[in-house]
């Protein structure tokens, strides 16, 4: 009897509160499938991030709709309500990465991060853990990646230096959106609605997200 090989999706995990979602995200994700370092996009949105804690952010169920509406037309998009879903604990990523590949067993998961994240990637829960079973796609700034090796080399050991070095994307596009910018925009009526997709800011509107009454 032949066996069928299964076939591996790689997929690229995009963590983070979205609140709200904009067009750096989607612009990150856009350049993940150019550059094919992964077949599709998961974004997994935040319950309550541990470097977050104390902070005001907006409900699951309205960043859950306005991630939706953002990629409705992308069909190499996904979203996964895993740590939403399990928000009685804080959400620590290598949880989510086990549970993503133990319920998808067909995809190859890689994690998506900023360069930001990267210098304290050393502090993250069972960051060691992370760096030996998925592939860490971080993005930075342009000319960083020489001279950040030498902060990876005082911070991991050499073989997580070279996994995390080849991951390093240093000519990607400049995000340099913020989401608190938005939402202080809105509060304030001077937000540049160009940055945010046109069906999330009517969803904002109609909602009243971000006024300065909420």
């Amino acid at each position: 009897i032949g066996l069928r090989k299964l076939e591996i999706i790689e997929t690229a995990v995009l963590g983070g509160t979205f609140d709200p979602v904009h067009k750096g995200h989607l612009a990150l994700a856009h350049d993940i499938l150019e550059r094919e370092l992964a077949q599709e996009v998961m974004f997994v949105p935040s319950a309550r991030p541990p470097h977050k804690s104390g902070q005001k952010i907006t409900s699951s169920e309205d960043r859950l709709a306005m991630l939706e509406l953002a990629i409705q037309d992308e069909e190499k998009f996904l979203i996964s309500d895993y740590e939403i879903e399990n928000n009685y604990r804080e959400s620590y990523t290598i949880h989510t990465l086990t549970a993503l590949k133990t319920a998808m067993p067909s995809r190859r998961f890689k994690l998506v991060i900023g360069m930001d994240n990267l210098e304290i990637l050393h502090t993250w829960y069972k960051y060691a853990d992370i760096i030996r079973d998925y592939p860490v796609i971080t993005y930075g700034r342009p000319g960083v990646k020489k001279q950040f090796q030498f902060n990876l080399i005082e911070r991991f050991a050499g073989r997580q230096v070279e996994n995390l070095m080849r991951g390093i994307i240093d000519d990607g596009p400049q995000n340099n959106i913020s989401s608190t910018e938005i939402r202080q925009g809105i509060a304030t009526g001077k937000v540049n609605e160009s940055l945010v997709i046109p069906q999330v800011m009517e969803y904002i509107k109609d909602k009243g997200l971000y006024n300065e009454s909420n």
